[in-house]
């Protein structure tokens, strides 16, 4: 190969060839040495993330341990203080329990008030489910938790007196009145399209559907509509709904309607809830979780009062059947036994350490001002 001064030498064949020899060596070499980085960072990020896994797991565990060893600390603090009230509570709900067996075994006989009696045993049997439920949560110190339940337990008992007042063809409607709510789910959809369903499902709805036909047959087209079984009554107050129920007994006895608003708090997704069971710790910032003091004594005491008068309506209504003795003593038996279990959960809360409660209204106060500040009175 002869080289021209100031000219690039031409390499020859053989040159050229043992060149691009050498370059797929040393990018062979390059990019084996690339991937053995990235497998190292690889395996390196794989040991990180289950080494963070580990920690995690024993930190929840931990926390775990701590918070259940604090709730249980504090559920068994408050049943040896609310030891009376546990146990009276206890006691009228078996005693409620003997008083539907008794109306359903020895009162529920064929006659004018069948269909209202049978209504109550069925509200009653609720009602006591629902009660051992708050005196579940009220006693383990969840007593938020407990006032949602009442609301419902003090809904059952505004249409017990609703019934009670109202003429026995409503309990008619209302005993038939879950076939008419399961009508309607089945036309909006939600157990599926029936077209589709299984022959199984399929017989369900159509049972479901026939008694439907019957119940609007017998008892009229409102029956179709929510609380469909009342509307004869709540039209005369003009009122819609179980606000209407609500109108209808209230023209005769009185109902604590503002603690049943204040108890929809906790059910319904408002900001007001958030404000009203916002428990703060004031040493870290941080909101509290489990049990908790406040409020407990109250919910009991509102518990006892629903319970009372939804079992009184069932033994008036068993009374108004059979006209026995018997009757009269039982109502005179749980009238005692009611105002007896008031009075001494009364007295229970009166002796009750109110410091955990003013504590924590005084934190919750103090940390919920970001929550109310941006409110403007006008």
């Amino acid at each position: 190969m002869n080289d021209t001064p100031g000219t690039i030498p031409t390499p020859t064949p053989e040159q050229m060839v043992q060149n691009l020899e050498d370059q797929i060596r040393r990018s062979s070499s390059r990019s084996r040495s690339k991937r053995e980085t990235t497998r190292e960072k690889f395996q390196r990020a794989n040991q990180w993330v289950e080494n963070k896994q580990e920690i995690l797991t024993d930190l929840f565990y931990d926390l775990g341990e701590i918070v259940e060893r604090r709730n249980l600390e504090h559920s068994v603090e408050l049943r040896a203080r609310l030891s009376i009230s546990s146990k009276y509570i206890a006691s009228l709900i078996y005693l409620s329990m003997c008083a539907v067996n008794k109306a359903e075994l020895d009162w529920r006989k064929k006659g004018a008030h069948r269909q209202t009696l049978d209504a109550m045993s069925s509200i009653s049997l609720q009602a006591i489910q629902i009660s051992d439920e708050i005196q579940a949560l009220a006693i383990a110190g969840y007593p938020f938790a407990a006032e949602a339940r009442w609301r419902t337990l003090y809904e059952l008992m505004v249409t017990a007196r609703f019934l009670h007042h109202a003429p026995n063809a409503t309990s008619a409607r209302f005993n038939c009145s879950h076939i008419m709510e399961l009508q309607r789910r089945v036309e909006s959809g939600d157990y599926g399209n029936s077209s589709i369903a299984e022959p199984k499902e399929r017989k369900i709805i159509e049972r479901i559907q026939t008694n439907a036909d019957k119940i609007v047959d017998k008892y009229g087209e409102k029956m179709k509509k929510p609380y469909g079984w009342a509307v004869q009554e709540i039209e005369v107050v003009g009122g819609r709904g179980f606000n209407g129920i609500h109108q209808y007994v209230s023209v005769f006895e009185s109902l604590d309607i503002a603690r049943y608003a204040a108890a929809s708090h906790h059910v319904h997704a408002g900001r007001i809830g958030l404000a009203k069971t916002l428990q703060i710790n004031t040493e870290t910032g941080g909101i509290n979780l489990g049990a908790r003091a406040v409020g407990i004594m109250d919910i009991l005491l509102q518990t006892v009062r629903c319970l009372s008068r939804i079992l009184e309506t069932l033994l008036l209504e068993a009374y108004k059947k059979n006209r026995k003795q018997e009757t009269i003593h039982w109502i005179e038996m749980l009238d005692y036994c009611f105002d007896d279990a008031i009075t001494e959960i009364s007295r229970e809360a009166i002796n009750y350490d109110r410091n955990a409660a003013m504590k924590h209204f005084r934190a919750a106060a103090a940390k919920s001002s970001d929550l109310l500040g941006d409110i403007k009175f006008e």
